[in-house]
């Protein structure tokens, strides 16, 4: 198990990979619909990360799938992005959340 860094953070392919690298050990994969888009009705990712990020229905395309390939990041690694940014976002609306209870407590 690696440790996090005494500060900052870590940088997303560090983040991502191992997840992928344990899929792959636990699982056999062989992409489906190739050149096609895969189609996407979840939620959205973040404010914060659609300023570097497609949105998991743009990105997921079969255009942006394939420029993703391009550069070594197969569907699998995109898809598991896209859960990443999902729960990035799930955890700064659960701070802002416990935020607001706390600031509601000292008001009382």
């Amino acid at each position: 198990m690696k440790k996090w860094p005494e500060r900052g953070t870590v940088s997303y392919p560090k983040l991502i990979d191992p997840i992928l690298n344990v899929l792959k050990q636990a699982y056999r994969f062989r992409r489906k619909n190739l050149g096609k888009d895969i189609i996407y009705r979840g939620y959205d990712i973040g404010e914060a990360e659609q300023v570097t990020c497609f949105s998991p229905d743009e990105r997921l395309t079969a255009k942006n799938l394939k420029w993703a390939q391009e550069q070594g990041r197969p569907a699998l690694t995109e898809i598991i992005g896209i859960a990443f940014h999902l729960g990035m976002e799930q955890g700064r609306r659960l701070e802002k959340k416990k935020t607001e209870e706390r600031e509601r407590r000292r008001i009382l």
